[in-house]
């Protein structure tokens, strides 16, 4: 039986873009109450409106193109806050209940893109999977040390 991560921020295919370089979502760790789970896209077009869609449920639907949707119905949508540069930012509060721990959330970011195929350049899509460091740590483990509980497997975040 494989286990499942204590935490994960893993990428789900590429973005696509029209006028420069896809937007490329990336994410802090997803802990339970601890501190906000932090999205970041960042090379998507410099001043463009950016948001994120948020979804318990991944796909992979062929928009337009080499554009693919990586989050499925029904979603969130919420605005990112931009840097007047090339980064967007999303926080998000992860409150600390432990029904929550090993809850799966896909997200992906789009940014206005006239030059894309339908005017939004999509980022890659990006599946989180909320954790908490106190239980992933042996509980008895020496001061100093990152033993990880039996059966946990902490993922890297890209």
């Amino acid at each position: 039986m494989a286990s499942k991560p204590c935490w994960a921020a893993e990428p789900i295919g590429n973005g696509c873009s029209g006028s420069d370089r896809a937007p490329r979502l990336a994410a802090s760790l997803p802990l339970l109450g601890s501190q906000p789970l932090v999205l970041t896209a960042i090379d998507r077009p410099i001043a463009a409106a950016s948001f994120a869609a948020l979804a318990a449920i991944q796909q992979s639907l062929q928009v337009a193109g080499n554009c693919w949707r990586y989050v499925a119905d029904p979603m969130v949508i919420v605005p990112m806050v931009a840097d007047g540069q090339s980064v967007a930012r999303l926080d998000l509060a992860i409150p600390p209940v432990a029904s929550l721990r090993g809850a799966d959330l896909f997200c992906q970011a789009f940014a206005v893109d006239a030059s894309a195929p339908i005017g939004l350049a999509f980022s890659n899509g990006l599946r989180t999977t909320v954790g908490d460091w106190r239980r992933a740590h042996r509980r008895h483990a020496p001061a100093g040390s990152h033993a990880l509980a039996p059966g946990c497997i902490p993922a890297v975040v890209r």
